[in-house]
């Protein structure tokens, strides 16, 4: 496009048109210049791309050659040998009798219900309370709205 600009530019200037000469190598001019704009962006964008997988991949070598370092040489373990026992020294043996007295005592008591700081409820059932009364209806005379409430036929 900026080159037909640039083209269509100088046949303007040779038909002695300056005006639409100009216009028309202004517009190749712009043209020109958003593309090297453009093309430099392009050019930051790939350069930063590159430092970036650079960086990377260094970082990978890295961790790859500390793992195989620490998998080539196994830290060394120390077993510890179990400790002797002492000779064990022979027990007398002494004769044990049954404590047949002592068990038929602890079954004849009988158990002793716990005491508690504060007392239980009682698990009675309340009383039941009497119905209230229902009060008489009234006559409607009686009230002292019987003026108000009137029915007419």
């Amino acid at each position: 496009m900026t080159t037909l600009l640039g083209i269509a530019s100088l046949a303007s200037f040779a038909n002695d048109e300056s005006g639409a000469g100009l216009a028309l190598g202004a517009t190749a001019g712009l043209f020109l210049a958003a593309a090297v704009r453009g093309n430099t962006a392009a050019n930051e964008c790939r350069a930063a791309f590159d430092e970036y997988n650079t960086a990377y991949r260094s970082m990978r070598q890295q961790e790859l050659f500390a793992q195989e370092r620490e998998d080539e040489a196994p830290r060394p373990v120390m077993v510890k040998k179990p400790a002797k026992m002492p000779a064990k020294k022979p027990v007398a043996e002494v004769p044990i009798e049954p404590v047949q007295e002592q068990l038929d005592v602890e079954q004849k008591q009988a158990p002793v219900a716990p005491e508690y700081a504060t007392p239980r409820p009682t698990t009675t059932k309340p009383a039941k309370q009497p119905e209230p009364k229902k009060p008489k209806p009234s006559d409607p005379g009686d009230d002292d709205w019987s003026v108000f409430w009137k029915e007419e036929p």
